[in-house]
């Protein structure tokens, strides 16, 4: 069990590491601002990461890292995948989307709001025990 769960942290550590710290993807409005702000400002840049709430506490050891090794800030927003996919769907901005469902990952696809060529990062085995 050990071993996938470093399993899993590593690939998102890497899935993090490739995308760098901001995206050229279209950005809101608000978004475009508080970024035009930061760098007239010199301030650091910033990778917003929407992830699923079953992997904040590994989310939040890996953006620390993150953030010493590529000189950016990470915004992390842990919620409910659902919860996530309607704050996207409503305008809200991330660079990396990481929901525990890959429904989520082919609706936004279908909406035009996320890359057709999205990478799958891990998944969750249900066990029952009786």
């Amino acid at each position: 069990m050990r071993k996938h769960a470093l399993f899993m942290v590593g690939l998102i550590a890497i899935t993090l590491m490739f995308s760098g710290c901001v995206s050229d993807s279209q950005t809101t409005s608000s978004a475009k601002a508080t970024n035009t702000a930061a760098k007239s400002a010199g301030a650091l840049k910033t990778l917003v990461v929407y992830g699923c709430g079953s992997l904040t506490e590994a989310l939040q050891e890996i953006n620390s890292v993150f953030e010493k090794r590529y000189n950016c800030k990470v915004e992390f927003t842990g919620a409910s995948s659902g919860t996530l996919r309607e704050a996207l769907e409503k305008g809200a901005y991330a660079d990396v989307f990481i929901p525990r469902g890959i429904s989520h990952s082919k609706i936004l696809t279908n909406e035009s709001l996320m890359e057709p060529d999205y990478k799958i990062c891990l998944f969750t085995d249900w066990v029952i025990i009786t």
